[in-house]
């Protein structure tokens, strides 16, 4: 009679579970690698340029703040500013700006799924009107605009407007959509870079007039410049 053959004597039991996962663990380290040793190139080539922000106008006439930790929390960012400026008029713009870089970790939670209503509230805004999103071309890049009016608890009345970029060539064209939302989450390396700018207008008449101001003292800060690689691989 021929003898059967079987694995069990020749792997000790319980070796076969132990072997399998050693080579799911090999191959997901090896794909990291991969993918970590092609990053820098890969950014560079896939997003040559990015969409940044400087206050526009008058440099003197903006000044520099500190950012509050509640206005950021739960955000993980590259780089952010914080600016005001005062018109003659008496009124004021307020912007915070978020830089996140190409291969930055996925951050599509944070940029599409706060919406500025709920986070005022829960620092104690009363949000009086939420105005219909807009998409807008800044410096060639398409953004996505959210606006509402807020009441502060001193009584203080201002338009917000949150504007969310993501670059263009990774396909979003402004639209939050269920699918861009799956999409940027499913989004292997690289990553593509993108911002969160947060303005606050007060002291104008209506939204009409917070929304002039807001493009002229806002949106025109974007430009394109050339995108930077990381330095090392850990930097991603």
């Amino acid at each position: 009679m021929t003898p059967s053959f079987d694995m069990r004597t020749i792997l000790p039991g319980g070796f076969v579970p132990w072997l399998l996962c050693a080579l799911v663990v090999a191959g997901e380290a090896g794909g990291q690698a991969w993918f970590a040793s092609r990053a820098g190139a890969d950014l560079q080539a896939t997003y040559p340029s990015v969409l940044r922000w400087l206050p526009p106008g008058d440099a003197l006439a903006w000044r520099e703040l500190p950012i509050q930790p509640a206005q950021v929390v739960g955000l993980k960012f590259d780089r952010g500013r914080h600016f005001q400026v005062r018109q003659d008029d008496g009124g004021s713009i307020d912007v915070l700006y978020l830089d996140f870089d190409a291969g930055h970790a996925a951050y599509h939670y944070d940029l599409l799924s706060h919406p500025p209503q709920y986070c005022m509230g829960m620092a104690g805004w009363e949000v009086l009107m939420v105005h219909p999103d807009r998409v807008v071309a800044t410096a060639t890049e398409p953004m996505r605009i959210q606006s509402l009016v807020v009441r502060s608890p001193a009584g203080v009345v201002a338009h917000i407007f949150k504007g969310i970029w993501i670059h263009s060539r990774f396909g979003f064209n402004g639209q939050m959509t269920r699918q861009a939302r799956v999409h940027l989450a499913l989004q292997p390396l690289p990553a593509p870079p993108a911002c969160l700018f947060i303005a606050s207008v007060i002291g104008v008449a209506d939204e009409k007039a917070a929304w002039e101001r807001f493009t002229r003292e806002g949106l025109e800060g974007f430009r394109q410049i050339p995108a930077k690689p990381p330095k090392t691989v850990s930097d991603l």
